[in-house]
């Protein structure tokens, strides 16, 4: 996904970290958080090693800007949702399954999807109620905002979440369609539809049978770390890239 090199690098006025394609490390750039312009001095990589250890979800997000992945921008706003809701709700009640579901079909749409004016003014009006409220909105108002401020504690789930969600950028990777066999299809499919992501570990043993053997696909249906709607390997298997 990388087609350029990118670093990071600190502002020295309010020691935000800053992560700009490497062409801009010698022109003076403005800082996120504070907007002070300034040289980006001592700037170093940030490559796949620092992705796939990154506890700071802002990061992933500033990557991911770069690109510009309109689709996997929503679906890491609802990650981030969803993250939080479990974290502070692990049984999240109706209302924010609806909106989460509402902010998935908007994603897979690219357009809000017949409800959601209702759903967000019903929101809206009681939004003071309780966070999950505020959680719940946030998935079906503007879906594609960037620049979230993410509570310390809480960067590092949210940071595994968004991995879910990209593949690593900077390992190189191309998808064989032999290795989409009705196995592997229906595996994803049923995953997809049912919310249940159990079977990613077998989803990787037939994926594997189908001749797959690059480790970064693999490693990511093996891993340990949590998957959800917009997980990169199942949309991809599906389509929906």
């Amino acid at each position: 996904m990388a087609s350029f090199e990118v670093v990071s690098f600190t502002c020295r006025t309010c020691a935000e970290l800053n992560i700009i394609a490497e062409n801009f490390q010698h022109k003076m750039v403005s800082c996120r958080r504070c907007t002070t312009r300034q040289l980006p001095k001592g700037s170093v990589a940030f490559e796949a090693i620092e992705w796939d250890s990154s506890t700071r979800a802002q990061s992933l997000i500033d990557i991911v800007s770069l690109f510009g992945i309109e689709r996997r921008h929503r679906l890491l706003r609802l990650a981030h949702c969803a993250t939080l809701a479990q974290l502070i709700h692990p049984d999240s009640p109706v209302i924010f399954e609806r909106a989460l579901t509402t902010g998935e079909l908007w994603a897979d749409l690219d357009r809000p999807p017949d409800g959601v004016r209702e759903l967000r003014m019903w929101l809206e009006a009681r939004h003071s109620d309780h966070t999950l409220h505020l959680l719940a909105l946030a998935c079906v108002t503007a879906v594609a905002t960037k620049g979230w401020q993410f509570p310390k504690e809480i960067s590092e789930a949210l940071a595994d979440a968004y991995r879910d969600v990209i593949p690593n950028p900077f390992v190189p990777f191309e998808w064989n369609p032999e290795w989409f066999t009705s196995t592997v299809r229906g595996l994803a499919a049923h995953m997809y539809e049912s919310r249940d992501f159990s079977a990613m570990p077998v989803l990787g043993d037939a994926l594997q049978d189908a001749g797959c053997d690059h480790d970064l696909i693999l490693g990511h249906c093996r891993g340990t770390k949590p998957h959800a709607r917009g997980c990169w390997v199942v949309d991809a298997i599906l389509g929906k890239e």
